[in-house]
């Protein structure tokens, strides 16, 4: 896929329009990998546009989330401002 869309954005007359989230890429089974999303987002013929808000989950879960992904490069994702939910976060030991 990366190839068809690399190929494609070469062409001057064809507009691309590509969604992803490499921190949601979870089919590497398939060939899917995080580095063609972002490879694609630092072309200088692409324009990305950072989604902001994160309407699925409350404001404990996304802290959870990105210290879990990676505490050094935060994401800055916010809830849903109408989201009065903080949502829950449950930590189990495993022996």
């Amino acid at each position: 896929m990366d190839r068809i869309v690399t190929t494609l954005a070469e062409q001057t007359d064809i507009k691309i329009f590509a969604v992803g989230d490499p921190d949601q890429t979870i089919y590497g089974f398939t060939g899917a990998d995080p580095i063609y999303l972002t490879k694609l987002s630092e072309r200088e013929d692409f324009q990305a546009i950072r989604l902001r808000f994160n309407y699925r989950s409350g404001r404990r879960l996304i802290g959870a989330a990105e210290a879990a992904l990676a505490p050094e490069e935060p994401r800055s994702y916010e809830p849903n401002p109408e989201q009065s939910d903080l949502g829950e976060v449950y930590f189990h030991e495993e022996n």
